[in-house]
């Protein structure tokens, strides 16, 4: 791949022009994935539709079109992933609300308890956590 060359995707994995690009991001309902606040944090996973360029141990490369972002209550960013296609930004966001939740369950705070269950009910995954860690 050339380093110089950006490939544009629709939410869907098909390449678009740059132009097409901005009209879609443009629209921000059309970026957002999944939103949710659990406890002190918000999880944002949104279409960026360009990747971002990477520089590490694995040497230069292009990386995902799209990005889960924690945030803290200052809006600071914590930490960020980024994933290839839809399914796996779903998949991923899932799991780091998963995450996000059984931390703020195990830290015990009962305002974030209680956000906790009037939000969202109770997905297996995160009771299986639960009981793993009691």
């Amino acid at each position: 791949m050339q380093i110089n060359k950006r490939v544009y995707k629709d939410k869907e994995g098909n390449g678009i022009s740059v132009e097409k690009w901005g009209e879609l991001f443009e629209n921000f309902s059309y970026r957002v994935v999944k939103q949710e606040k659990i406890a002190d944090k918000f999880i944002s996973t949104m279409w960026i539709g360009v990747p971002q360029l990477v520089i590490d141990s694995k040497g230069i490369r292009f990386s995902g079109y799209f990005g889960t972002g924690i945030f803290n209550v200052d809006g600071k960013l914590e930490e960020e992933r980024r994933y290839e296609t839809l399914q796996e930004a779903e998949k991923g966001h899932l799991e780091t609300v998963t995450n996000e939740k059984f931390n703020a369950l195990r830290n015990g705070n009962p305002e974030d308890l209680e956000r906790i269950w009037a939000n969202q009910a109770l997905n297996y995954k995160l009771l299986f956590a639960i009981c793993l860690y009691l």
